[in-house]
């Protein structure tokens, strides 16, 4: 007869075994030097998990509470300084392209030192998936591409009321009110960095009351064509085609080169148009281009834009 399964004494040997494992974790835990890796040593309450997506790009499976989320990919302050050691030029009265309506285009804004390695350090960032999290919460994560679910863009979000923001964005939010093109009393505290693929646009739009109303932007990679489109009134939804043709004969284009363009926009325009780019894989410029002639083909590639803003109120939707 089979003799009976000594539970008492399994008990017992699977107690030993969990106190022998804890006291090597504990002895492990002393001899460790303090690698960027520690979360202690790092600042951060909880180790960023990693993963390599289908695509190639580095993926975060949980999220940070970093009390310096920025410190593990923001490269030395001193190293973008000394690209952008003084403001870029921009000058109203020479980079002016709508005079009523505060639109505003600066053809190679940053050097294309600064570029390249701003371009690089954003596409080092790992990329996480839109799990509904607020805009709120995203922005108190480590610095991480998210990808949209109702969209194949990707985009980063920088709150500098939240967390101070990187050195590369410090630095250009710094610029832009050296330069004129935001009051030192509100001054750049938000970037929306979004990653655009070829053929990739965003839907008309504004950018809301939450913000000063000034926006400006920064392309680095391919050209692309930003249109504003004057918002339909009340009594002018439903109305006929003649209307359509109207506002794209009164709307205005820009020609937005890859090469660390600024393009800013204020008042009116910023309050009264939507503003977008088609979703196409080539397009041609027509006769409301503001900076460039008609008939000026545009072959789309990968773009990346950043979105500077002075954020005024808290935001609980992404």
């Amino acid at each position: 007869m089979a003799s009976a399964i000594d539970f008492q004494g399994l008990l017992q040997a699977e107690k030993k075994r969990a106190r022998e494992a804890k006291k090597n974790k504990q002895q492990s835990g002393a001899n460790y030097s303090g690698t960027p890796e520690d979360p202690k040593k790092a600042g951060s309450s909880n180790v960023i998990s990693s993963r390599i997506s289908a695509n190639g790009r580095t993926s975060i499976s949980s999220k940070s509470s970093a009390s310096n989320p920025i410190a593990s990919s923001d490269p030395p302050d001193d190293t973008w300084q000394r690209i952008i050691s003084s403001p870029p030029s921009f000058d109203p009265s020479k980079h002016i392209i709508m005079t009523t309506q505060s639109v505003y285009y600066v053809p190679e804004y940053l050097p294309d030192e600064y570029s390249s390695k701003l371009k690089n350090w954003l596409l080092s960032l790992p990329e996480r998936f839109d799990d509904g999290s607020t805009e709120d919460q995203i922005s108190e994560s480590a610095p991480c591409w998210t990808k949209l679910r109702h969209s194949q863009r990707r985009v980063a979000l920088f709150d500098g009321r939240k967390l101070s923001l990187p050195a590369p964005l410090a630095a250009i939010s710094r610029s832009l009110v050296g330069s004129g093109a935001f009051p030192s009393t509100e001054p750049p505290n938000h970037v929306l960095v979004n990653d655009y693929n070829a053929g990739e646009g965003i839907m008309p739009h504004t950018d809301g009351p939450s913000y000063l109303d000034r926006t400006a932007t920064i392309s680095i990679g391919g050209d692309v064509i930003l249109k504003f489109r004057k918002r339909l009134s009340a009594h002018e939804i439903g109305q006929s085609s003649t209307s359509a043709e109207k506002r794209e004969e009164e709307g205005l284009d820009l020609l937005l080169s890859g090469g660390g363009s600024l393009v800013v926009f204020a008042g009116a325009i910023y309050s009264h148009y939507l503003h977008s780019i088609d979703e196409v894989n080539s397009e041609v410029t027509t006769s409301v281009c503001g900076n460039a002639e008609a008939g000026i083909p545009v072959k789309r590639a990968h773009r990346i834009s950043l979105t500077f803003r002075h954020k005024f109120k808290e935001s609980t939707t992404y």
